[in-house]
Protein backbone atom coordinates (compact mmCIF):
# COMPACT_ATOMS: atom_id res chain seq x y z
CA UNK A 1 0.00 0.00 0.00
CA UNK A 2 1.16 3.16 -0.86
CA UNK A 3 1.41 5.79 1.51
CA UNK A 4 0.67 9.63 1.27
CA UNK A 5 2.71 12.88 3.67
CA UNK A 6 1.33 15.85 4.50
CA UNK A 7 0.80 18.89 6.61
CA UNK A 8 -2.01 20.48 8.11
CA UNK A 9 -2.63 23.74 9.56
CA UNK A 10 -2.72 25.78 6.43
CA UNK A 11 -5.57 27.71 5.09
CA UNK A 12 -4.03 29.67 1.90
CA UNK A 13 -2.06 28.86 -0.93
CA UNK A 14 -0.64 31.21 -3.58
CA UNK A 15 -1.86 30.67 -7.07
CA UNK A 16 1.28 32.67 -8.19
CA UNK A 17 4.71 33.02 -7.70
CA UNK A 18 4.74 36.48 -5.27
CA UNK A 19 7.73 39.00 -5.34
CA UNK A 20 8.16 41.31 -2.99
CA UNK A 21 11.40 43.78 -1.84
CA UNK A 22 11.50 44.17 1.91
CA UNK A 23 14.11 45.95 4.04
CA UNK A 24 14.73 42.54 5.77
CA UNK A 25 18.53 41.33 4.23
CA UNK A 26 19.71 38.02 4.79
CA UNK A 27 23.54 37.42 5.18
CA UNK A 28 23.69 34.80 2.05
CA UNK A 29 20.99 33.78 -0.64
CA UNK A 30 18.61 31.36 0.89
CA UNK A 31 17.03 28.97 -1.83
CA UNK A 32 14.10 26.45 -0.48
CA UNK A 33 11.31 24.62 -3.12
CA UNK A 34 8.53 27.76 -2.27
CA UNK A 35 11.48 30.66 -0.69
CA UNK A 36 13.68 32.51 -2.70
CA UNK A 37 15.39 35.28 -0.44
CA UNK A 38 18.20 37.13 -2.10
CA UNK A 39 20.96 38.91 -0.11
CA UNK A 40 19.32 42.36 -1.61
CA UNK A 41 16.16 41.72 0.53
CA UNK A 42 14.05 40.52 -2.59
CA UNK A 43 11.42 37.70 -1.16
CA UNK A 44 10.12 35.24 -3.86
CA UNK A 45 7.25 32.87 -2.71
CA UNK A 46 6.73 30.42 -5.29
CA UNK A 47 3.34 29.78 -6.52
CA UNK A 48 1.64 26.70 -4.05
CA UNK A 49 3.41 28.00 -0.91
CA UNK A 50 1.13 27.66 1.99
CA UNK A 51 0.49 29.73 5.25
CA UNK A 52 -2.26 29.79 8.29
CA UNK A 53 -2.86 33.64 7.31
CA UNK A 54 -2.46 35.87 10.94
CA UNK A 55 -2.54 34.17 13.49
CA UNK A 56 -4.65 34.95 16.21
CA UNK A 57 -6.49 37.83 14.09
CA UNK A 58 -9.32 38.45 11.82
CA UNK A 59 -8.09 37.24 8.37
CA UNK A 60 -8.56 41.11 6.91
CA UNK A 61 -7.80 41.84 3.27
CA UNK A 62 -4.91 44.38 5.37
CA UNK A 63 -3.57 41.76 7.13
CA UNK A 64 -3.34 38.79 4.43
CA UNK A 65 0.30 40.17 2.50
CA UNK A 66 2.11 41.19 5.83
CA UNK A 67 0.52 37.68 7.41
CA UNK A 68 2.07 35.62 4.07
CA UNK A 69 5.23 37.36 3.75
CA UNK A 70 5.69 37.51 8.10
CA UNK A 71 4.76 33.46 7.80
CA UNK A 72 7.52 32.64 5.07
CA UNK A 73 10.22 35.06 7.40
CA UNK A 74 9.52 32.76 10.16
CA UNK A 75 9.60 29.53 8.52
CA UNK A 76 13.01 30.70 7.57
CA UNK A 77 14.07 31.32 11.36
CA UNK A 78 12.96 27.85 12.25
CA UNK A 79 14.45 25.96 9.28
CA UNK A 80 17.95 27.69 10.52
CA UNK A 81 18.62 29.44 7.40
CA UNK A 82 18.00 32.69 9.75
CA UNK A 83 19.18 33.99 12.74
CA UNK A 84 16.04 34.23 15.17
CA UNK A 85 17.96 36.60 17.18
CA UNK A 86 19.09 39.16 14.15
CA UNK A 87 16.01 38.65 12.34
CA UNK A 88 12.81 38.52 14.10
CA UNK A 89 12.27 41.77 15.51
CA UNK A 90 13.03 42.95 11.59
CA UNK A 91 10.14 40.83 10.50
CA UNK A 92 7.70 41.67 12.93
CA UNK A 93 8.33 45.61 11.71
CA UNK A 94 8.01 44.41 8.43
CA UNK A 95 4.80 42.85 9.19
CA UNK A 96 3.56 46.15 11.03
CA UNK A 97 4.47 48.38 7.97
CA UNK A 98 2.62 46.34 4.98
CA UNK A 99 -0.44 46.15 7.62
CA UNK A 100 -0.13 49.93 7.86
CA UNK A 101 0.97 50.58 3.94
CA UNK A 102 -2.58 47.96 2.94
CA UNK A 103 -5.09 49.68 4.96
CA UNK A 104 -4.67 48.74 8.33
CA UNK A 105 -5.12 51.23 10.93
CA UNK A 106 -1.78 52.41 12.54
CA UNK A 107 -3.58 51.86 15.96
CA UNK A 108 -4.21 48.03 14.91
CA UNK A 109 -1.21 47.65 13.41
CA UNK A 110 0.83 48.37 16.52
CA UNK A 111 -1.61 46.10 18.46
CA UNK A 112 -0.55 43.53 16.07
CA UNK A 113 2.86 43.99 16.41
CA UNK A 114 2.89 44.24 20.26
CA UNK A 115 1.36 40.30 20.09
CA UNK A 116 3.66 38.97 18.14
CA UNK A 117 6.72 40.68 19.92
CA UNK A 118 4.69 39.00 22.83
CA UNK A 119 3.86 35.95 21.45
CA UNK A 120 5.89 35.00 17.96
CA UNK A 121 9.35 34.10 19.62
CA UNK A 122 8.50 30.26 20.02
CA UNK A 123 6.94 30.12 16.14
CA UNK A 124 10.48 31.03 15.12
CA UNK A 125 11.77 27.66 16.84
CA UNK A 126 12.44 24.30 15.33
CA UNK A 127 10.39 22.56 18.15
CA UNK A 128 7.22 24.45 16.01
CA UNK A 129 7.77 22.87 12.88
CA UNK A 130 4.50 20.97 11.38
CA UNK A 131 4.71 17.73 12.19
CA UNK A 132 4.52 15.33 9.22
CA UNK A 133 1.70 13.13 9.02
CA UNK A 134 1.12 9.62 7.11
CA UNK A 135 -2.06 7.95 6.01
CA UNK A 136 -3.21 5.23 5.55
Amino acid sequence: MFKIAFKKGYKYQLENDFLVPTSVLPPQHIDTYYIQFKTNGDLLLAKGYAWDGPSGAPDVPSFMRASLVHDALYQLMRNDYLDRDVYRKPADKLMRQMCIQDGMNPLLAGIAFGFVRAFGEPHTRVASKKELLFAP
